[in-house]
């Protein structure tokens, strides 16, 4: 699902507020997962603010030839951050061997999809710039 379809200022204002809450739980609950899973979620932070900004650009009509590589570089670290969740969950599921398995199933299935869609997005943005 995406919100793309929400008029510029709600999408950024709501974007905006997803990433000042997750910077408020990560304050907050500095203990609560594990330092891989923390790390991924501090790089959604800038992700989620590139996001914001490249809705903007789009809706200016500003810096066009730069907006297909803004998409990428969000992709790139969107993608950076959820391996880095996904390795953290791993971890985090040692002594579990139920969660371990499900966290396993989880892990495949998002790697097939994030592949799946960089397959679909880098040659669209590498055909536009």
């Amino acid at each position: 699902m995406t919100f793309s379809y929400l008029p510029a200022p709600v999408y950024i204002i709501f974007v905006l507020i997803l990433g000042v809450l997750l910077v408020f739980e990560l304050l907050h609950k500095p203990n609560k997962h594990h330092n891989i899973i923390r790390y991924g979620q501090w790089l959604l932070v800038p992700g989620i603010i590139l996001a914001a900004f490249a809705k903007f650009l789009q809706t200016a009509e500003l810096f066009k030839s730069y907006y297909p590589w803004l998409i990428l570089l969000i992709t790139i670290i969107a993608f950076i951050a959820v391996i880095l969740i996904m390795i953290g969950a791993y971890l985090d599921s040692k002594s579990d061997p139920k969660k371990r398995k499900k966290v396993i199933r989880l892990i495949f299935t998002l790697i097939i999809t994030l592949l799946i869609l960089a397959a679909i997005i880098i040659p669209e943005v590498i055909s536009h710039g």
